[in-house]
């Protein structure tokens, strides 16, 4: 058997999960029991639900932090996540879960979520879902729920991490170097690593950084260490090498979490925690394969020849015409190897192979027209490490539907042989098959005609036309061109360069799509006061499946710009596009113009770059529609801040953006760095925007989202987290205003699901802050479902600051976890405004005062259902801070129970407060400052009432009235039932109804 080196080598890659660590334990205890809890569960009490982290991750390898959680935070949901039904919050393994109601009989499946906080920065560290649980089984006993690690947000970290490994079985491949290659930025799903040095690379060599000799169990040793590494989702490739400088073996599958201000120096290996990764010689035996020429195909055809010799990762090959099938012949490199093959993206369950000794001979059927891959996957022994080796195969039809182009050619672009010399050649030259009525263009005239397909070798230029570079046009779609594929040749990646003399690419009334080892760079239209750098498409169709485009340069959508046509990206990569330069200039990545519509479900937009202006990575502004189902947009910004909105994606003019899926990461502006809304409509449903932001960018706006000018936001699912600004407002979210016509405007935000997590407003600002959301006046906020959970912002509002003349409704949902260092942990309200709570959770907030409310103005906030506990201020008001004379809670039904403060655990009032009905205050003391007192507006129920304390103590001290008209519409008699639900927190002191005065006093 025949071994070979790596080269230019693909690596299965598994998606990475990071854990919290094993052993934690959270018991959720119900206030009230469920419906069909048993009477004495197994593992517990009626009532008490037990839920044990465990260990999720996608790697058998990954490095952590050792990070002890110091917060936690338990949901009890419906199905959807729209309706809570319990939550609870505590800094120990014991969380209290407070139930507003038994659970329906009709309920019969929940969700429980669980969240970890780091207690001293109050970040979001990890997160668990159990789905669709029966509700009957609530009272068994454990309940396991796997909680994953989160993207940690900006910052550095550090890492010290131990290997040992055993020396390799062949004494041939004793180890003399080591070098470990670090990639801060890494994509699970990205290319393959490379031995090029990373800023974090180290080499190890026998005495130097190698332990020489091995320890008494024969292992020897290296500690990689690297400090102030970028947070997130890090990979660590090993690199082993002989004596003679060749290599033996590459691990490059090693995940790493790095933490902000933490060391990553753990490992999980095989669901368990150590202190080292071992590698044992077994591990060492190479997963090369030796690819054998396919026999099913003719060396020396028109189409190209097959290297007898395959041993690359990916090859093409042009096949011969009408073709369905191959013979591939291969050889395995080492014993105990296995493989698979895998076509089209599908791996063959049972695939059709026989070999004789060492050569296996597998039998390909089924092929498609047009491109096809065909792919031998080589495992090593130990299953942990894989190569991919990958024909892509193009198989024509008769006439000649595939073209190809390289520099200089002067042939028929028949074969790579004979290429044309341009892509314009190669579009002439398919105009003119496709209008051969003697050999008809297959499926011509049905809905099943066939592409023609351009292949590109090398770098491509030229003088560029009118349009661009490459002009597909077409009178209407398919009259006088075919669907047209431009791709580049695996082997050879080819380029269009468009050399700043016009666009690359301009598209009217075709469908073109660009494939795999394609660039479009250089464009650039003659008048800057243009669109379309790289792409241009005007009510055409353009698919974008794989590779790039990048380096182009436009006012509007200097990547691809869209016009009354549909851009469909599934794959490849739109980056580097854009000039800082230009000024007011739109859309570095993408532009969605005049009825235009984008659909993404997978591909990359990144890292386009624009002075300032609107949409970094991608622009709705006219007409269009924006759906994203997959696929990235990250680390597109302006360098200039105002007036720069939306670094990932601005819309406006009453354009639609969908997200149910994907990410929107990293990108950095003046206003909404994730999402800039003006007047359009977002629906989120799924997907994440997370870690956006930039703190150099201070003053206005909105980490995550910013919703302006008649905006609607609407989120049923998905996360906003992580996002951050500097002494500004809406560290996750923004819902703004703009004057119009001389009246504010202002945005909605409607809430029904999802969670609002781990985003940040630093610094301190006057009156600035919303950690979680900032609502401004004009604005307004309703959430009936979903979790606003471990946001913070240093001066007020740790979940949400809702300013003067807007509007907060809160009907269902939690929001639990927030800090802030100054007013309102849960919700900061400001001002006039319209402020109601119907019914969620506000639950183990932090504050100097407001642990869950703080009202600060001439404002009233109506409580009719919900509960409020578990909250802290170190100050005033635990649960509810009334802190302006002026200010009125009015308290008609729900319950505030649990808090804790320096002054008025429960509610502390320096204003008004009204109670009735339902109203419950549980064990937790009214403070009431001087002269002010609680008015029942109208008879309170056998489970209503508080427990009070005040500022005024003496006898006849006036703590209770009824409610006088005016202002009230009815007033209400205070009677001696309704003082019977108070009393005083000193039991030294009685309260008694005075039937003169009607009032309710000390004793």
């Amino acid at each position: 058997m025949s071994g070979n080196i790596h080269m230019n080598r693909k690596t299965i890659k598994r998606r990475i999960l990071f854990t919290l660590l094993p052993g934690i334990i959270f018991l959720a205890s119900c206030a009230q029991p469920l419906a069909n809890f048993s009477e004495t569960g197994p593992g517990g009490t009626p009532g008490t639900v037990t839920i044990r982290l465990s260990l999720g991750t996608g790697l058998a390898r990954t490095a952590v932090p050792t990070i002890t959680p110091g917060f936690y935070v338990v949901r009890i949901t419906n199905t959807l996540d729209t309706v809570t039904y319990g939550s609870g919050s505590g800094t120990s393994g014991i969380v209290s879960v407070s139930f507003s109601a038994p659970l329906d009989a009709t309920v019969s499946l929940v969700n429980i979520i669980a969240e970890a906080y780091d207690e001293e920065y109050g970040l979001l560290l990890a997160q668990g879902k159990e789905e669709s649980f029966p509700s009957s089984n609530l009272g068994d006993s454990p309940i396991t729920v796997t909680l994953n690690l989160v993207d940690p947000g900006p910052g550095t970290g550090d890492i010290s991490l131990t290997f040992r490994f055993e020396e390799p079985i062949d004494p041939d491949d004793a180890v003399a170097a080591v070098e470990a290659h670090l990639y801060p930025s890494y994509d699970p799903d990205g290319t393959p690593f490379t031995d090029e040095w990373t800023p974090y690379s180290k080499r190890f060599t026998l005495g130097n950084g190698i332990s020489d000799p091995p320890s008494d169990d024969g292992y020897r040793q290296i500690t990689f260490e690297a400090a102030d590494v970028p947070t997130g989702n890090a990979a660590l490739s090993l690199w082993f090498y002989r004596k003679d400088g060749s290599l033996i073996k590459v691990f490059d599958d090693l995940g790493v979490l790095v933490y902000k201000n933490l060391t990553t120096n753990k490992w999980i290996v095989d669901d368990a925690l150590v202190s080292s990764f071992d590698l044992t010689a077994e591990n060492f035996l190479s997963s090369d394969a030796t690819l054998l020429m396919p026999t099913g195909i003719i060396v020396g055809s028109a189409f190209g020849t097959l290297s007898p010799a395959f041993n690359s990762g990916t090859y093409h090959y042009g096949g011969l015409t009408g073709t369905g099938s191959l013979t591939l012949g291969f050889t395995l490199g080492k014993a105990g190897q296995t493989y698979a093959l895998e076509v089209n993206g599908t791996v063959l369950a049972s695939p059709s192979v026989t070999h004789t000794g060492d050569v296996y001979s597998a039998s390909i059927t089924g092929l498609t027209l047009q491109f096809n891959k065909v792919t031998i996957i080589v495992s090593a022994p130990d299953q942990l490490h894989s190569s991919r080796y990958t024909l892509d195969y193009t198989n024509g039809s008769s006439p000649t539907t595939v073209y190809y182009v390289s520099p200089g050619g002067t042939g028929n672009g028949l074969s790579l042989a004979s290429p044309l010399g341009s892509v314009q050649a190669a579009v002439t030259a398919i105009r003119t098959a496709y209008a051969d009525i003697g050999d008809p263009w297959p499926g011509k005239s049905t809905v099943s005609i066939e592409p023609a397909v351009i292949i590109v070798s090398g770098e491509v230029t030229g003088t560029a036309s009118t349009n661009g570079l490459v002009d597909i046009s077409d009178t209407g779609l398919y009259d006088t061109l075919p669907p047209i594929i431009l791709q580049g040749n695996p082997d050879n990646p080819g380029t269009l360069d468009a050399d700043e003399l016009n666009r690359v690419l301009y598209i009217k009334n075709a469908n073109v799509r660009l494939g795999d080892s394609l660039t479009l760079t250089g464009g650039r239209h003659p008048d800057d006061n243009d669109d379309g750098g790289g792409v241009k498409v005007v009510n055409g169709t353009f698919t974008m499946s794989g590779g790039t485009i990048s380096g182009n340069i436009a006012y509007w959508g200097s990547g691809v710009s869209l016009d009354s046509g549909t851009f469909t990206m599934t794959g490849g990569s739109i980056t580097g596009n854009g000039d800082s330069s230009f000024e007011d200039s739109d859309a570095g990545g993408v532009g969605v113009f005049v009825g235009g519509t984008f659909k993404m479900s997978g591909g990359t937009i990144s890292n386009n770059i624009m002075g300032q202006g609107k949409g970094g990575g991608v622009l709705v502004p006219f007409g269009g529609t924006f759906t994203m189902t997959g696929g990235t947009i990250s680390g597109n910004k302006f360098l200039s801040e105002s007036p720069s909105q939306g670094g990932g994606v601005y819309v406006e003019n009453d354009d639609d953006f969908t997200i149910s899926g994907g990410s929107i990461s990293g990108n950095i502006a003046y206003y909404g760095s994730g999402v800039y809304l003006n007047s359009g409509i977002f629906t989120m449903s799924g997907g994440s925007i997370s870690g956006n932001g930039d703190i150099s960018f201070g003053g206005w706006g909105s980490g995550g989202v910013g919703v302006y000018v008649g905006g609607t936001f609407n989120m049923s699912g998905g996360t906003i987290s992580n996002n951050i600004i500097q002494e500004g407002w809406g560290g996750g979210v923004r819902v703004g205003r703009v004057l119009v016509d001389d009246e504010w405007v202002g945005g909605t935000f409607n809430m029904t699901g999802g969670t609002i997590s781990g985003n940040k407003v630093l610094g301190v600002a006057s009156g600035k802050g919303g950690g979680g959301l900032y609502i401004q006046g004009g604005a307004q906020f309703i959430m009936s479902g979903g979790s606003i959970i471990g946001n913070r912002a240093d001066e007020h509002g740790g979940g949400m600051f809702i300013d003067d003349g807007s509007k907060f409704s809160m009907k269902g949902g939690s929001i639990s976890g927030n800090t802030t260092n100054g007013l309102g942990g849960g919700v900061m309200l400001l001002g006039l405004g319209e402020y109601t709570m119907e019914g969620g959770i506000i639950s183990g907030n932090t504050s100097a005062s407001g642990g869950g409310v703080h009202l600060h103005g001439d404002l009233q906030f109506t409580m009719d259902g919900g509960t409020i506990s578990g909250n802290t201020a170190s100050n005033d008001g635990g649960g509810v801070n009334v802190a302006s004379g002026n200010g009125k809670f009015t308290m008609n039904g729900g319950s505030i129970s649990g808090n804790t403060a320096g002054s008025g655990g429960g509610v502390r009032v320096n204003g008004a407060i009204e109670m009735s009905g339902s109203a419950k205050i549980v064990n937790n003391p009214v403070y009431l400052t001087s002269g002010h007192f609680v008015t029942v507006t109208e008879t309170m129920d056998t489970d209503g009432g508080a427990v009070l304390d005040s500022e005024d103590t003496g006898p006849g001290t006036v703590l209770i009235k009824g409610a006088a008209s005016p202002p009230y519409t009815t007033a209400h008699i205070l009677i001696q039932s309704d003082v019977d639900k108070f009393s005083h927190v000193d039991t030294s002191k009685t309260l008694i109804f005075d039937s003169g005065s009607e009032e309710g006093k000390i004793q």
